[in-house]
């Protein structure tokens, strides 16, 4: 069943979504510098992309994470995880969610720089 959305949800995700667009406008301005550096300026005709790429489940499942662990202050568990993932639609298109879910919060943990850490079993905190 899911649960109605709350102003503190939507604010949330608000939130991140403002601090996803400073990172993307300070990659942009990188990029413009790096170009003035080497004294190449982009032709009109250049195969750059003006748009960012789209989101995959997985950067909304991260996003979704740092939301509740910003919002309840203390590691969350999976089920939680689960249970905000599946209220805000985010893998509605998956035949076996949980098993997706899984295999996302397993990548986040092994890659090089952990984007969160494993605490107890079914546990998640950042790293």
């Amino acid at each position: 069943m899911k649960s109605p959305i709350t102003l503190d949800t939507l604010k949330a995700e608000r939130k991140a979504l403002q601090e996803e667009l400073q990172t993307i406008e300070k990659l942009i301005t990188i990029h413009e510098r790096r170009q003035r550096r080497s004294g190449k300026q982009s032709q009109p005709g250049d195969a750059i992309s003006h748009f960012p790429r789209p989101l995959t489940a997985r950067d909304h499942v991260t996003t979704t994470i740092y939301n509740l662990l910003h919002e309840l202050k203390r590691p969350v568990s999976s089920k939680e995880i689960f249970e905000r993932v599946d209220s805000l639609g985010i893998l509605k298109d998956v035949k076996n969610k949980q098993a997706t879910l899984s295999a996302i919060l397993d990548q986040l943990t092994k890659t090089k720089i952990p984007k969160f850490k494993r605490v107890d079993r079914g546990v998640y905190d950042a790293a």
